[in-house]
């Protein structure tokens, strides 16, 4: 009802540029069940927010306000959302009789960094992130003791997954340990395969130290070598002998004498051959200018021209690219802006932008998707959820299809 009245009547309480609150005002107060502080207190919390005009208050809170603060980018349907929003968490705090602690203030911040960081993670191709999110907003409350958070919880879900990858599930809890704010106790399980999997490598590695460490010698003789009586001048090891120094060698082992530089010289001239009378250098030969300059060869060149214009022209040529920020043109896409749209050889991509905050029904942009899978030829769509540093959390659609 309070969204309803906010769209028919908040363009009529804007003049001049400036938004009167005070009608809004009397429609809160009169229901009885909202205290009379409780509405100054939303009406200044909406006065330090950014918004398109000048916000003007009522009389009694004017005095203790500071000067508003325009923003351009603010857009009338993101205020009516955000004054619906804000009316929707004042009921809630009324309704539970007491305002959330920071306890759980900094469990569900926890939980909004774990989730943006699964949105990044391959951990997104096995985790449904609403099932995932609804777990730890179960669990997580009481895996929190004093300053040490026990990510147990988490770990519980994931080892039920079936074809889980482990080094991913490995790199997502090193990111937690990067990112939140407590001292974390690591699962169990987690600790368990990671032992159990360094055992193993260990295990099954083969000793290649071992066997290098011993070097290859031969082993000497241990008996001493003593020539036989027979021959005195010799002793033998196996087949080698040694035969003593001064012992005349055998006939046909007998040591040629070493050539001087003089019968060097004589054994080089007369192996050198004899030298030719020169021949003259033929002229260049003049054929290759002849096959150029025939057909076959420029019908050869023109051809190539042709094939390379071709192939160039069909790897660039192709239905354009929207531009960057333009509004989708398949039907029932139409309200969802485009943040990023390229193209590449033989396919088109599209990113589609929705606010997490903004769309209560979240599913309905992955029914639309799917809806339309049969407009694209597609090869490839993508749910990614990104949390950006300002504390949104957008949700992103990637589609990929055919040209």
């Amino acid at each position: 009802k309070f969204e309803g009245f906010l769209k028919k009547k908040l363009l009529s309480y804007i003049k001049d540029n400036t938004l009167k609150l005070e009608p809004v005002r009397k429609l809160l107060l009169k229901n009885p069940k909202i205290p009379k502080e409780s509405v100054d207190q939303y009406f200044l919390q909406l006065y330090d927010e950014s918004w398109l005009w000048k916000i003007e208050l009522p009389a009694h809170l004017i005095q203790i306000v500071k000067p508003t603060q325009t923003k351009s980018e603010e857009s009338l349907e993101q205020m009516m959302w955000q004054l619906d929003s804000t009316v929707e968490d004042m009921f809630d705090v009324l309704n539970g009789d007491a305002k959330p602690s920071k306890s759980h203030q900094s469990i569900d911040e926890t939980i909004e960094v774990i989730m943006g960081l699964l949105s990044s993670s391959p951990l997104l191709m096995w985790v449904n992130p609403d099932t995932f999110q609804k777990h730890l907003q179960r669990t997580l409350p009481n895996a929190l003791d004093g300053d040490l958070l026990d990510l147990e919880p988490v770990w519980e879900l994931l080892s039920k997954v079936p074809s889980m990858q482990q080094d991913a599930v490995h790199a997502f809890f090193s990111e937690l340990k990067r990112s939140l704010p407590w001292r974390l106790k690591m699962p169990v399980g987690l600790q368990k395969k990671t032992t159990h999997g360094i055992h193993i490598e260990t295990q099954n590695r083969p000793n290649i130290l071992k066997r290098d460490a011993q070097p290859a010698t031969r082993k000497r003789p241990t008996k001493p070598i003593t020539a036989p009586q027979s021959e005195p001048q010799q002793a033998s090891i196996g087949k080698m002998k040694l035969i003593k120094a001064g012992t005349p060698l055998p006939a046909t082992k007998q040591a040629t004498p070493k050539p001087t530089p003089s019968t060097k010289a004589e054994s080089a001239k007369e192996a050198r051959p004899k030298a030719s009378p020169k021949k003259q250098a033929a002229p260049p030969s003049a054929d290759w200018l002849e096959v150029l300059k025939s057909p076959r060869a420029i019908l050869l060149v023109v051809v190539l021209v042709f094939a390379a214009g071709y192939f160039l022209y069909a790897s660039f040529s192709g239905p354009a690219a929207p531009a960057l920020g333009a509004a989708v043109t398949v039907d029932g896409l139409k309200t969802f802006p485009a943040d990023k749209i390229y193209r590449q050889k033989d396919t088109m991509s599209l990113r589609l932008k929705s606010s997490w905050k903004k769309d209560f029904d979240r599913s309905k942009l992955v029914d639309k998707i799917f809806e339309l899978r049969g407009t694209f030829r597609d090869e490839k769509v993508r749910y990614v959820r990104i949390l950006r540093p300002d504390g949104m959390l957008y949700f992103h659609v990637d589609l990929e299809w055919s040209l």
